[in-house]
């Protein structure tokens, strides 16, 4: 068996070192693709964050702005966490129901995800619009 280990011990070696680079790769495409799903996903989140932030409280919205917070929730929908899609879906309810246009909450909990994807600290302050 040792006779059998020595005479093969160069190509035992280069097996292991081929095996590592191949766990290696996979391991860095995998890491990749997290990387770029999660860029992805905080740039559509923070696309929408500020899509609704422009169109909250304000008197009367331009049609540019409506636009605006359609094409946000729909990315909500895709990109947003389970609580942010059930928020979303609450909104749309009571938007249907009672003309309710208050994206408070929304915007909380799309600040939250975006600042967690971004390793950023959670704040426990509300969401403030400064208007001119």
């Amino acid at each position: 068996m040792i006779e059998i280990i020595q005479k093969y011990q160069n190509s035992i070696a280069g097996l292991i070192a081929i095996a590592g680079w191949i766990v290696t790769y996979q391991l860095n495409v995998l890491k990749d693709r997290k990387n770029k799903q999660r860029d992805l996903i905080t740039a559509h989140l923070l696309d929408a964050y500020r899509k609704l932030e422009s169109a909250s409280s304000r008197g009367k919205l331009t049609e540019n702005q409506i636009a605006n917070v359609e094409s946000a929730i729909a990315d909500i929908q895709i990109f947003g966490s389970k609580e942010l899609i059930t928020a979303i879906e609450k909104f749309m309810v009571d938007f249907m129901l009672n003309k309710n246009i208050d994206l408070s909450g929304i915007l909380g909990l799309l600040r939250e995800d975006v600042r967690s994807a971004l390793h950023l600290p959670r704040t426990n302050s509300a969401v403030r619009h400064f208007r001119l």
